[in-house]
């Protein structure tokens, strides 16, 4: 991505799949809280999403997928530089790759006509009225 200071109207999404290897780990119970201790780390650090991807049944081998959504290009960028660091600050897991990739959305003013997000928003809109809650 291309570094920005403002970006008003236009939504950066970062995104890591992020392959672990838990090389002490000796159950899928130890391998649980694991990766749950970095799903946790990444959601409070950057506010990530985070989901474990790939690996479920294996205990020493995980894949996470983590994204970010900022208001410019280079808030998205310094969050997934922090990935890495953050999940290795348990030595019990090592990063063994790390792959990412990021997109800019106009989202605009919200108005349908004109931009993405104003058209999902609508689509939204329309499914749900008459819905009470």
């Amino acid at each position: 991505m291309t570094s920005s200071t403002s970006d008003d109207g236009r939504l950066h999404i970062g995104a890591a799949v992020v392959v672990l290897h838990l090389p002490g780990v000796d159950s899928l119970k130890a391998k649980r809280t694991l990766v749950k201790r970095a799903q946790a780390v990444l959601t409070g650090e950057l506010g990530a999403s985070v989901a474990e991807v790939g690996h479920q049944d294996s205990h020493r081998r995980s894949t996470l997928g983590v994204t970010v959504a900022a208001s410019t290009s280079t808030g998205a960028d310094r969050a997934l530089d922090r990935v890495r660091p953050l999940i290795e600050r348990d030595p019990r897991v090592e990063v063994t790759s790390i792959d990412v990739d990021a997109w800019t959305m106009d989202v605009g003013d919200g108005d349908p006509d004109r931009d993405m997000l104003g058209g999902l928003l609508g689509e939204l809109r329309d499914e749900h009225r008459g819905w009470d809650g």
